[in-house]
């Protein structure tokens, strides 16, 4: 809450606090807002869902400003890496890098070679970048073939 009011030099964990004290909200509420940067004592577990909201919504990828610039360095980095292995068209990233779909020129790369292509790019990930939890990397082989009738 304390995020919407203009910059006045408290913490909006503070401003969210006295904006819920003037409404008469339960303490309660009050202590889960103002509590949730530890600026307080958290003294109900009602602060502590709310922290731990709180921790969870900032790890998200771009999510916080100054990890924004980091966030898109690292999908070029990733993009970058799978775009250096011959024989892929194109590439496009997900779900913040979880799900990956590479495209391949089907006169370079077979079916039975697409395969072994989505192990490479599995490998070359796994040793050259960090990246939280799984990866789910489609492979998309395609011919088009199209006939005119009149």
């Amino acid at each position: 809450m304390g995020k919407i009011i203009a910059n006045t030099g408290e913490s909006h964990a503070k401003i969210g606090a006295d904006v819920l004290r003037k409404f008469g909200m339960d303490p309660i509420i009050v202590n889960a807002a103002e509590a949730h940067h530890y600026d307080v004592p958290i003294d109900n577990p009602y602060a502590w869902i709310v922290t731990a909201a709180d921790a969870m919504s900032a790890s998200r990828p771009g999510a916080r400003f100054n990890t924004k610039e980091l966030f898109i360095e690292k999908m070029g980095e990733l993009e970058k890496l799978i775009n250096e292995i011959p024989g892929i068209d194109k590439v496009h990233i997900m779900q913040a890098g979880r799900e990956i779909m590479v495209y391949v020129n089907p006169k370079e790369i077979s079916d039975l070679e697409l395969e072994k292509l989505l192990k490479t790019i599995g490998e070359k990930i796994d040793s050259q970048l960090d990246y939280p939890g799984i990866i789910r990397i489609t492979g998309i082989r395609e011919t088009k073939i199209i006939e005119f009738l009149r």
